[in-house]
């Protein structure tokens, strides 16, 4: 008699667990959403791309989803993320000005805060960025060429 009972608990159990596990394989990658607005105040920006990116288990950087994006301009990325991430997403910003006789293509980072919306219906997350000043961002790159009269300045979008 309790050998019969353990047995059938055991079973319910297992079936427990394989519905668990068959569930997460309908939906192993959660969808992401990212939006907010660009505020460039008095830097002349040029040809500005937004791209979310997240470490994946290898520790290397992934693209999620690049898109493009204007001063003053409201952007919304959505994509889904990685498998078996390690980190946090974060937003990177590319972008193209001129400081006086110098063509300068920067990289901004900016880290995301606390989603809002984390609902397990969904399978989701949105991050609200709010407002960004490009001024006032961590800069990884920036790289700045001198503008000569025979230096042809690459198309502007």
């Amino acid at each position: 008699m309790i050998f019969k009972n353990s047995t059938i608990i055991l079973f319910i159990i297992l079936i427990n667990i394989i519905d668990i596990e068959s569930r997460r394989r309908k939906n192993p990658n959660k969808k992401l959403r990212v939006w907010g607005r660009i505020d460039c105040r008095n830097r002349l920006v040029r040809g500005m791309h937004i791209g979310l990116y997240q470490f994946d288990k290898y520790k290397f950087r992934r693209l999620l989803k690049k898109v493009p994006c204007r001063c003053d301009g409201y952007f919304d990325i959505r994509a889904r993320e990685i498998s078996h991430p390690k980190l946090q997403p974060f937003v990177s910003i590319t972008y193209m000005y001129i400081n006086g006789r110098y063509l300068c293509k920067t990289r901004a980072i900016a880290s995301l805060p606390i989603p809002y919306d984390n609902n397990p219906d969904k399978y989701g997350k949105s991050y609200y960025l709010g407002t960004v000043n490009i001024l006032k961002m961590y800069y990884d790159v920036s790289n700045c060429y001198r503008i000569r009269k025979w230096t042809r300045l690459p198309k502007f979008e």
